[in-house]
């Protein structure tokens, strides 16, 4: 199981290749051991549920980074120009300004580690129920034995 630094870490850079070893090992089920597997489960759902709310925490500050970005370069545009700028002209100003594409890419990029998180946490829970069907096949096995 990772460790807290290590979680943290998966939530300020979580790629493609980590978020697919996260699955397999997350997704992973010991049938001889289901017990075990059931007692680590709420740990590992909860740990991975915090995980999203600080991927959803970063995401809103980045975001809110580009939003406060893009306000004060178009209240700058307004003032410096004599002329009135519609909002579309404000918008365009703003989208070909060289700062905003790294602003930009920043939120896609915590908005795709979000949802890679959401993802994950996900497919804990549904490990969740097919443990519990695991478990109660295996006590439906025992009894027609007995």
């Amino acid at each position: 199981m990772l460790n807290i630094k290590e979680l943290l870490t998966v939530c300020e850079d979580l790629d493609w290749e980590t978020f697919n070893q996260a699955t397999d090992m997350l997704t992973n089920v010991n049938e001889h051991n289901l017990d075990d597997e059931m007692q680590k489960q709420a740990l590992i759902r909860s740990s991975f549920g915090g995980l999203m709310v600080r991927a959803k925490t970063n995401l809103k500050r980045a975001a809110r980074e580009l939003e406060k970005f893009t306000s004060t370069l178009a209240r700058d545009s307004k003032n410096e120009s004599g002329t009135k700028k519609t909002t579309k002209d404000l918008e365009n100003i703003c989208l070909s300004h060289p700062d905003y594409d790294p602003l930009y890419e920043e939120v896609m990029r915590r908005q795709e580690i979000y949802e890679m998180l959401k993802e994950l946490t996900t497919a804990i829970s549904d490990k969740k129920d097919m443990l519990i069907q695991l478990s109660s096949n295996r006590r439906a096995e025992t009894k027609l034995y007995n």
